[in-house]
């Protein structure tokens, strides 16, 4: 009877999904990333890797590609936007979830809501003229 009577009660108490809550400020963010290397990945799919670095910079790679250096911002509350200078003046905008260790992404010009930011098991290694970091 107990039981059922906790069962029927855990029912009654709504359950926020975690992408309801508010979207990670920038310094949250920062808090979160700085000094990190994760991996970006859709669907379960890893596709690039970033390490962030003191001062809101960043290194970024696609899978088996080259780094850029870039830099990210905060837009908006809640909206952390990157530039790179393959793609100047064109910022790629996010909005970030805490999920534990990871985070969840939604990328703002799609809102495509299926990325995971996810601590990297190795460092980022670049080619060319960066070597490593």
């Amino acid at each position: 009877m107990r039981a059922t009577v906790l069962f029927l009660l855990s029912l009654a108490v709504p359950v926020a999904p975690a992408l309801a809550q508010e979207p990670m400020s920038g310094r949250e963010f920062e808090v979160f990333v700085d000094g990190g290397t994760y991996d970006y990945a859709c669907d379960g799919v890893s596709y690039g890797i970033e390490t962030y670095l003191p001062g809101r910079r960043v290194l970024w790679a696609y899978n088996d590609d080259e780094c850029e250096e870039g830099s990210w911002y905060e837009e908006e509350k809640g909206t952390i936007c990157f530039l790179y200078p393959y793609d100047p003046g064109v910022p790629k905008c996010w909005n970030f979830w805490p999920d534990g260790e990871r985070l969840r992404a939604t990328f703002v010009e799609t809102g495509v809501s299926t990325y995971s930011v996810i601590p990297a098991e190795t460092p980022l290694a670049c080619q060319g003229p960066w070597m490593g970091v």
